[in-house]
This record gives C-alpha cells, structure tokens and sequence, in this order.
C-alpha cells in the first residue's frame, strides 16, 4: 500500500483538515495534525504574541486596539490584522490615531 501525504501550504488550512480529521480515521486515513489550540494560538497573531511572551521568547512589542492609547506618542506602528497572510492589509503609521481608524474601517469591510 502506498502512502501519499498531503501538506498544507498556508496555517490557515489547518482547521477544515482539522474538521474532517473524525471522518479520515474510519477510511484509515491518518492525519498528522497539531492540536487545535496550538493551531488557534498560531492563527491568531495576538493569541501568538502572547504565547511567545508567556514563554520568554522576544518579539515586538504589541497592542491591541483597546490599547492604543497606551502607545507612547510619535512610535513608528505596524498595524495589521489579527487574521491573515502574505502581508494584506498590513499598514505602516506613525500617529496613535491611525490604527483606530484602520481598526473601525476594517469592521465596515
């Protein structure tokens, strides 16, 4: 019998191998999966950031839009999405009132 893997090629196609994982197992088909909150805590780049900081690992610093007005003034920011790849929708500002308004048109997508 031959074996032929399959390998996603973005994270995000991760969970709907995920979902049919109960179904593949009574075909004998295997999957090699992470386990969900690996992939979650990877999919979603705050719920990563926090992971990484929770085990001492450095990354830049973050915040969140509800933090916002933490961030000291005149700090250069990359704002991006939560969700995403391939650098879409990633935007580069140098004022504390340009992620708010990127965040609020974002919702109106």
């Amino acid at each position: 019998m031959g074996v032929n893997p399959l390998a996603p090629g973005l994270l995000l196609d991760l969970p709907p191998l995920m979902d049919v994982d109960p179904n593949c197992k009574p075909m004998g088909v295997r999957l090699w999966l992470p386990d969900a909150d690996s992939v979650q805590s990877c999919i979603d780049k705050a719920a990563f950031h926090q992971s990484l900081t929770r085990h001492s690992i450095p990354t830049p610093r973050t915040w969140l839009p509800e933090e916002i007005d933490q961030v000291p003034d005149n700090t250069p920011l990359v704002v991006k999405p939560r969700r995403g790849h391939g650098a879409q929708n990633v935007h580069f500002v140098d004022r504390r009132d340009h992620p708010r308004f990127l965040s609020v048109s974002a919702e109106h997508r």
